[in-house]
């Protein structure tokens, strides 16, 4: 249970990510992802920031993620 939780912790630029319920090796996990927010950071980069969703194979949610923050260049 590598991951159990990492909310907020600052060593990961305070993601906030918790599995719900065990994964095990082998088995499927489908992502959605959402853009939560967006903003322009200069004229050359801007800042998004995702959330995600993990479903196994079985229809259940095992890990949510918020505010994972990406720079990206526009």
């Amino acid at each position: 249970m590598i991951f159990y939780g990492v909310d907020g912790d600052p060593d990961w630029n305070n993601r906030q990510t918790r599995f719900l319920k065990p994964l095990y090796t082998g088995e499927k996990l489908k992502i959605k992802f959402r853009i939560s927010e967006k903003r322009e950071l200069n004229e050359e980069f801007g800042l998004i920031a995702v959330d995600f969703d993990g479903i196994n194979q079985e229809d259940k949610t095992v890990v949510v993620s918020k505010r994972n923050l990406y720079r990206m260049k526009r």
